[in-house]
């Protein structure tokens, strides 16, 4: 989806979204958070991947959560391989 809508569109409105996700009080939906930051990181914005994402998954690395820790350390790794190509 975040493809077919552009990286300006998904940045404007799948990311904040997420953000707003990160902190919910079900890990079920902070593993999905994360992964979907992983997932749309080659599709957004080089800013909004430096930024936003970036601090998404930092944040959930923080996690008590085991399974969302996984998630967002692959997540970062995912934006990692990202940065310097736009």
């Amino acid at each position: 989806l975040a493809e077919l809508m552009g990286a300006a569109r998904a940045s404007a409105e799948l990311v904040p979204q997420l953000v707003l996700d990160c902190a919910s009080k079900y890990e079920e939906r902070r593993v999905l958070v994360a992964t979907v930051c992983g997932a749309v990181a080659p599709f957004v914005t080089a800013a909004t991947r430096a930024k936003t994402l970036r601090n998404v998954c930092v944040q959930m690395i923080n996690d008590r959560n085991d399974l969302v820790r996984r998630a967002a350390v692959r997540a970062l790794a995912r934006l990692v391989t990202l940065f310097g190509r736009d």
